[in-house]
This record gives C-alpha cells, sequence and structure tokens, in this order.
C-alpha cells in the first residue's frame, strides 16, 4: 500500500542539526497521529524481539508531520520469511490489524496495518526487505543483522549498510528526496571517505566509487543517479544468470497473484438517493492510497458493447416499460457473458495488480429492482445468472436509510416503491456472503466510519484466512 507513516525515533537517538532538515509544527491531530503510530511501533518491535525475528529499521526519519510521511523500513533475515505474516496475526487486533501483504519486487514483502484511532483507523505500511541476490540489500546480504546497532526500543542498520541501501534505492528509483540527499551527505561524513568509498564500491565498482562520495558530501548525487542505473554491476555471465532468476521469481508472483490476488472488490448496492456516490467517492479517497490502480463500475464491466445508448440524463428509472421476454433474455444472457468475459480479461488482471474496484450497482442490482433494467423476463432465470457469475473475494455494501430520508434526496420512484425497494435490499444483504448493511441517514462521518470498519474487518478476515487458518488447519492435521 501506498499509505505511509512516519518514523519514530528511538528515544536515545536525536537529530542532527548538521542535516539542515526542517520539520513544520505539528497540529494537534498529527501529533495524535505520531503517538498512534509511536505505540504501534514499540508494539512491533517488541514482537519482532519476542519471536526471535532477526531484522533492522534501515532508514532513520525525524520528520513527525503527517503530511508527506513515509513508510517504516525493515530489513528481516528471509529465514524468517514465511512466519512473518502470521506472527502479525500476534498483534492485539483490537488496536493494530493486519489487513494486507503485497509482494513487491525481488525480496521485498508490504505490510499494511489498521490502527483504531477514534472513528476512523489510521493506516501505515511496513515494507520489509530481504537481503537476497538481486534485491536492494544483495551488497550486503545476512551480515546487515551482524552490524546492526541497538538505538532506544529497535535494532537500527549500521551507517555503512544504511549508506549502502540508500544508494542502491535512489539508483534503482532513479529519484532522490532533499532529506535522502541529506541524510547521505551526513553518512559520508560520519563514515569517512575510506569507509563510503568502499560501500559504494561494493554496488558500483572501483571506478565510479570516488565520483559517488564527493557528489554525496555536497549534495549532489541527484546529478549522477541515470549515469549510475546504466552502470554494469556484473560480468555477462552473472547478469544472464540473474536475469533468469528475476524472470523465473516473477512467473512466480505472477502465479501467485493470480490464485490470490490482493486487489479489493467492493460491490455498493442500495436505492437512489441513498449515498452511493458519496460513498464511492469516500472509499477512494481513504483506501485508494493503498492499493494500485482505481475502477469504478458501473452495473458491469462493459468489456461487451452497449445493446443501446445510454438513456437521457431526465429519464426517470421505471419511465419506460419492460422489454419483451426473449429481448429480455437476450440481454440479461448480454449481461452475464460481459461479467465471464470481462472477469478474465479485465477485472481479475486489474486485481492481480492490487487494484482497487467499485461496482456502483452490479448484475445482483436486478434481484431488487428488475424495472429499473426493463426486464421482463422470468425471475428464476436472474436467480440462476447471478449464482453462476465467477467466483472471487469480494465485499457488498448495501446501502439502507429511512424511506423519508430516501424521498427527500430523490423523488425518483414512488414511496411505496422505496419501501418496497429498502425491505428487498435488506433480504439480499442477508442473502450475499461478505455483506455489509451500512445505514445512511445519519450524519455522514458516522457513516463514513461503518463503511471503514466493513472494509477493514473484511480485509482483516482475509489476511487471517490466507496466512493464519491455514496454519492452524496443518497444525491440526
Amino acid at each position: 500500500m501506498n499509505i505511509s507513516f512516519p518514523l519514530q525515533l528511538p528515544t536515545n537517538v536525536q537529530p542532527d542539526a548538521r542535516e539542515g532538515l526542517t520539520v513544520a509544527p505539528p497540529c494537534s491531530a498529527d501529533l495524535q497521529t505520531v503517538a498512534d503510530v509511536s505505540d504501534f511501533l514499540s508494539t512491533l518491535f517488541a514482537l519482532l524481539d519476542e519471536s526471535a525475528i532477526q531484522y533492522c529499521v534501515l532508514k532513520r526519519r525525524e520528520a513527525i508531520s503527517a503530511v508527506g510521511m513515509e513508510a517504516l523500513e525493515l530489513a528481516v533475515d528471509r529465514a524468517h520469511r514465511r512466519k512473518l505474516p502470521r506472527i502479525f496475526c500476534n498483534l492485539p487486533k483490537e488496536r493494530y490489524q493486519p489487513v494486507q501483504c503485497i509482494g513487491g519486487d525481488a525480496g521485498t514483502d508490504h505490510f499494511h496495518f489498521a490502527l483504531s484511532h477514534g472513528s476512523q483507523p489510521q493506516f501505515v505500511r511496513v515494507s520489509v526487505l530481504y537481503p537476497q541476490s538481486g534485491s536492494l540489500l544483495s551488497a550486503v546480504q545476512n551480515e546487515i543483522f551482524v552490524r546492526r546497532q541497538w538505538q532506544g526500543n529497535c535494532w537500527m542498520a549500521s551507517p555503512a549498510d544504511e549508506f549502502s541501501y540508500l544508494l542502491a534505492k535512489t539508483t534503482q528509483a532513479e529519484s532522490l528526496t532533499n532529506v535522502d540527499e541529506g541524510r547521505l551527505r551526513l553518512l559520508v561524513e560520519r563514515l569517512g571517505t575510506t569507509a563510503a568509498e568502499s560501500a559504494a564500491g561494493e554496488l558500483f565498482g572501483v571506478m565510479n566509487r570516488s565520483e559517488i562520495v564527493i557528489a554525496c558530501s555536497i549534495s549532489a548525487f541527484g546529478s549522477l543517479l541515470h549515469k549510475l542505473r546504466c552502470v554494469p554491476r556484473h560480468n555477462l555471465a552473472s547478469r544472464v544468470v540473474r536475469s533468469t532468476l528475476a524472470s523465473i521469481r516473477k512467473g512466480r508472483q505472477w502465479f501467485r497473484d493470480w490464485c490470490r490476488p490482493n486487489g479489493l472488490l467492493i460491490t455498493i448496492l442500495g436505492p437512489d438517493g441513498a449515498g452511493k456516490t458519496t460513498i464511492s467517492t469516500k472509499i477512494f479517497d481513504l483506501f485508494g492510497p493503498g492499493f494500485g490502480p482505481h475502477r469504478l463500475f458501473m452495473w458491469r464491466p462493459e468489456v461487451l458493447p452497449r445493446l443501446s445508448q445510454n438513456p437521457t440524463t431526465i429519464d426517470l428509472p421505471h419511465s419506460k416499460p419492460p422489454h419483451g421476454y426473449w429481448e429480455s433474455l437476450a440481454r440479461i444472457l448480454a449481461t452475464f457473458l460481459d461479467y465471464w468475459i470481462g472477469h478474465f480479461i479485465l477485472v481479475k488482471p486489474l486485481l492481480c495488480r492490487s487494484a482497487l474496484i467499485l461496482y456502483d450497482r452490479d448484475i445482483h442490482d436486478i434481484l431488487v429492482d428488475s424495472r429499473r433494467y426493463r426486464y421482463g423476463g422470468p425471475r428464476w432465470m436472474l436467480r440462476l445468472l447471478t449464482n453462476a457469475l465467477p467466483r472471487t473475494e469480494s465485499l457488498f455494501l448495501v446501502l439502507d436509510a429511512a424511506p423519508e430520508v430516501i424521498l427527500k434526496r430523490k423523488q425518483e420512484v414512488p414511496p411505496e416503491e422505496v419501501r418496497r425497494q429498502l425491505a428487498a435490499y435488506q433480504r439480499l444483504a442477508a442473502e450475499l456472503p461478505d455483506s455489509y448493511l451500512i445505514r445512511t441517514d445519519g450524519a455522514l462521518e458516522a457513516t463514513t466510519s461503518s463503511v471503514t470498519q466493513s472494509i477493514v474487518r473484511h480485509l482483516g478476515l482475509r489476511y487471517e484466512r490466507r496466512y493464519l487458518q491455514k496454519k492452524t488447519a496443518g497444525a491440526l492435521a
């Protein structure tokens, strides 16, 4: 997730004035966020130590503003990679809920947590790097744990290893922040020229090490990024082997993502006036940074062309008569086919890329309001087709409100139809798997809180199914 947070300094480490970093005075909300995150980090570090996990923090951060926050970056012994997701399940669930584990580049996992904070959770990201060939820590390997240093309440990478990591990361990304540039300059001062050149030489060869250290010492390393990106770090045979292994790893990762995608599919159902558009916007705002691409579908994926033009903006949902029997069957079968084709060529590939997908109504909506879709065929066909949809982990949010509130917002259907639809949506919510009934006739803050808590609960249960229950079942067997 690109949801991120500030890294709290160990208590006995103070910012160095020579870094030249300025931090804006935090507001009260920022201070509360920092306090929550600080408690989370202390609990996380204690859990890792209790579980005998070899780790160290890769980058030190002094910034405490809630704006422009960065994720925690840890190096963890790759021997612990398989059990790390289960260990995070031992965090106090009522306060810290793991909700996502996304495999990134070679030797990297991104864990996402929801911190309980008032009515809205605070989302944080912990990026875990495993020293191995082809990773950002390939130059240091497991020696990083031999040289780590205990500071305050956690293990920190040694200055030489932090310097090596920052060089590798910024070169790979071909971008350098002002904070990282200042940190590189300070690390060169602390290490000295000889030690800094030794670390740079491990990454880029002896021909470039002096130029790199000089550039870092005068805060000009950014000018070398493009040049260093093109520097061959290994001989031809080694590059061929590494490229082959990288392709195999990518293939394995693609297969894992296809079988167990990390994206999230949410369907929002409810009558006109229940607040679907507002809720969709809130979901993208709150959860969007933690996922990849964002997509909003209206009714169906639309990989197949529409059979008719969209209705005009003045058309009311029930203003036109239903289609005939055979035309209705043809249209619903075409919609069903669109879902199947769209699932394999659009929806599933997006979910494999950790996308956040929202449906503003989907095919299940026709079970409640067939008149909206001018369906004049048999009801049993609708049940048959909705039960035969391609299976995927998804969440249904069914919006509910008092009839008078709905009618005050929109008066597109008669009051008796509104009441009928509300009762039908409530029954549908009880039938659908992973479904939550959300009241939307209160304050927007209360509605948003219910939505976020439902999504966090869904993600938390999915995380436990994937990483905790599977291990428990194996142990019982």
